[in-house]
């Protein structure tokens, strides 16, 4: 007997999933914007779609920087609730989002080792980040990999400033507690000098 694996859809906005899922059940919203905040840290693929990517945001985000996360639920085998970055609309994302000139996505990618895959279109504090983080023992790539960043409507380019940095962080470094921390300590640095 062949099994077939049952393919599950990315959902092309947040309303179709909102009318497909329940909040609270099937996922759950951290929103947290905060009126003199400068910086948003925003994980839109968080719980069971790119693990841990919730967590590191809030840990970033701390109590200075407003913080944004989208958490599933539900595993990945039963559906995924994945909208793509250029996709993810949530008003209740996008409207405070505006009124932040730096913005953060946090995301889980599969490469080896402890790596971090930088993208976005601000260019200024991908290459200061792009530093810290290096500076901090950590693998960086800033081209040639498959996550740029540079869509205008991906959610890390829709603040006041319409640029915005993505971080794609490796399964093996969202994984491990200590190596996270300097890693948030690394980003925080460049972050609270905004």
């Amino acid at each position: 007997m062949v099994v077939m694996e049952v393919a599950h859809p990315e959902y092309p906005s947040f309303a179709a999933l909102a009318a497909a899922r329940r909040e609270g059940r099937d996922f759950i919203r951290r929103r947290h914007f905060l009126r003199q905040s400068r910086v948003a840290i925003l994980a839109p693929h968080g719980g069971r779609i790119e693990p841990h990517t919730d967590q590191i945001a809030a840990d970033l985000a701390g109590a200075e920087f407003s913080l944004y996360a989208f958490r599933s639920l539900v595993s990945r085998d039963v559906a995924n609730l994945h909208i793509t970055s250029h996709h993810f609309d949530d008003p209740d994302c996008l409207g405070p989002l505006s009124a932040h000139p730096f913005v953060v996505t946090v995301h889980g990618c599969r490469v080896e080792g402890e790596q971090v895959l930088l993208g976005g279109l601000d260019s200024e504090l991908l290459a200061d980040l792009a530093l810290a983080i290096r500076q901090a023992g950590f693998i960086v790539q800033t081209e040639g990999h498959r996550f740029p960043g540079r869509h205008p409507r991906n959610i890390c380019n829709r603040g006041a400033r319409a640029c915005g940095v993505q971080l794609e962080l490796s399964s093996q470094l969202r994984r491990s507690s200590a190596r996270r921390g300097d890693f948030v300590e690394a980003v925080r640095r460049v972050l609270v000098a905004r």
